[in-house]
């Protein structure tokens, strides 16, 4: 009920709050349309959060349609912004081609090193996997790096992917 007196007496803070309480509990849909306009609203004022949050309700469809090629565009936007998050969904998203195509992982590595760079342990934990993983980009001791890096942030992956570099003797 605070959140939608806030909405309507026109607080985009509140708003947001909205959206954020809303996509912990995306499982019991809770979200309203005054809550998505709000976000998408902050989004186009330059809000980089507001951004990435909205980015995210376009690629999965949480209480919008998808559409793909708008979360990218969205993502791109607060990325700029310096959201490291959606630096890393930008590159995930040309990585593995979700909107068709053909994989970019060199673009993609671009992308997850800001995301790293901004302490978004899952993009360290991806620029670890293509310089692992990828032919043209294989760099084992660049990789147990990144690995590292995730690992210090408590990413799972990265903690096994820098476990294996260690014991291939990269690490």
């Amino acid at each position: 009920m605070i959140f939608r007196s806030g909405l309507q007496g026109g607080f985009a803070s509140a708003a947001v709050a909205m959206h954020l309480v809303c996509l912990q509990l995306a499982q019991i849909h809770v979200k309203t349309a005054q809550a998505q306009t709000a976000v998408e609203r902050e989004c186009d004022g330059g809000d980089a959060q507001a951004c990435n949050n909205w980015g995210y309700d376009l690629e999965h469809g949480d209480g919008v349609d998808i559409d793909l090629p708008r979360a990218l565009e969205v993502y791109r936007k607060a990325c700029t912004l310096g959201e490291p998050f959606s630096c890393t969904n930008v590159g995930l998203f040309l990585q593995d081609a979700r909107m068709g195509g053909t994989p970019d992982p060199q673009a993609a590595l671009s992308f997850l090193r800001q995301g790293c760079d901004g302490q978004d342990p899952k993009g360290c934990a991806w620029v670890a996997k293509l310089h692992r993983d990828i032919p043209a980009l294989n760099d084992p001791a660049l990789a147990a790096d990144y690995a590292h890096r995730g690992c210090a942030m408590d990413h799972i992956n990265s903690c096994v992917w820098q476990g294996i570099a260690f014991e291939d003797g990269a690490g």
